[in-house]
């Protein structure tokens, strides 16, 4: 049965991806800033803000490319999955990815999402993030192992700053 949602799930393209990508560490950089900042350690707040920087600087759309060329159609389901994710949980954390980097280029999936803004200090919000970085497995593996070592330590960031939880 085809409803609506399975109609219009499509794989990305490359460039929809890497900026896909770059929004979902801009936005989890963003969350990890607001939270080092509010809970400590402040230094980690800058941290990640110029791991977000660096990101988006390293991560180029011929890794991006190359990192899922040979997906078949089962892989291309999945990628359009998380693709999915990636544009909720952006669109979700918009606010504090902005906060890092105005010009902050959305997912054109994330309009889909009428989402209410999630806080940076719910005690789901680390939970959430890491979810969706699990997701991203299949394709961070893929990606330069800097890449996958810069999300890594953005995610450690993210759960050392979370206060009292």
């Amino acid at each position: 049965m085809n409803t609506t949602v399975e109609k219009t799930m499509a794989a990305p393209n490359v460039s929809q991806l890497r900026e896909a990508l770059l929004s979902f560490y801009t936005v989890s950089a963003g969350v990890a800033h607001a939270r080092a900042r509010e809970y400590g350690p402040e230094r980690f707040s800058l941290i990640s803000r110029n791991l977000s920087q660096s990101f988006a600087d390293n991560l180029t759309i011929q890794e991006v490319e190359k990192a899922i060329e040979d997906f078949d159609e089962k892989s291309n389901m999945a990628l359009a999955t998380i693709y999915e994710e990636l544009a909720y949980i952006t669109k979700r954390y918009e606010s504090y990815g902005r906060s890092l980097n105005e010009e902050m280029i959305m997912p054109e999936l994330a309009a889909e999402y009428d989402v209410e803004q999630g806080s940076a200090f719910d005690d789901d919000t680390v939970k959430e993030i890491d979810v969706v970085k699990g997701s991203l497995n299949f394709v961070l593996k893929k990606l330069p192992k800097s890449a996958q070592r810069m999300l890594d330590v953005l995610m450690e960031i993210l759960k050392i700053a979370r206060g009292g939880i």
